[in-house]
């Protein structure tokens, strides 16, 4: 598939904030089963992402064996107030360097992570109508 044009935005290697692009293909992707549409916020809206808000996280990443998986796995996570994320981030890693900007989510629980799936996964509240992508996975560990 050939890309005509690419948007991203200024990436920080301090916090990794805007790692992200948006790829335009030259030609429409043909929808199927597992080539469907998502609907892109038209500006960050976090009235949407009040603690606990659920939303998932799916992909092809890792097994419990840390192999490759050609299974799609998906979690359904709580999002979590950056304030307790970073308390949580700094309690883990001991890295106080961690900035969480109002552009940033986290979003997780004890008895599941992001660590199933792989970085750059979309996060999607599918229990709106149309699904909406408001995020991606960074980290799962």
């Amino acid at each position: 598939m050939k890309v005509s044009q690419i948007f991203m935005q200024e990436f920080s290697l301090l916090n990794f904030d805007s790692d992200i692009a948006l790829m335009k293909l030259s030609v429409p992707a043909t929808l199927t089963s597992q080539v469907q549409l998502v609907c892109l916020p038209t500006r960050f809206d976090d009235s949407k992402l009040e603690n606990g808000t659920r939303g998932w996280v799916a992909g092809w990443g890792l097994n419990s064996f840390d192999q490759r998986d050609s299974t799609l796995t998906q979690v359904e996570l709580p999002v979590i107030l950056n304030k307790d994320c970073s308390r949580e981030i700094i309690s883990a890693t001991g890295d106080r360097s961690v900035t969480l900007n109002s552009n940033m989510f986290c979003a997780g629980h004890d008895k599941g992570t992001t660590a199933e799936v792989q970085a750059g996964e979309p996060r999607l509240l599918r229990n709106r109508d149309p699904q909406m992508l408001f995020g991606w996975c960074d980290s799962g560990r």
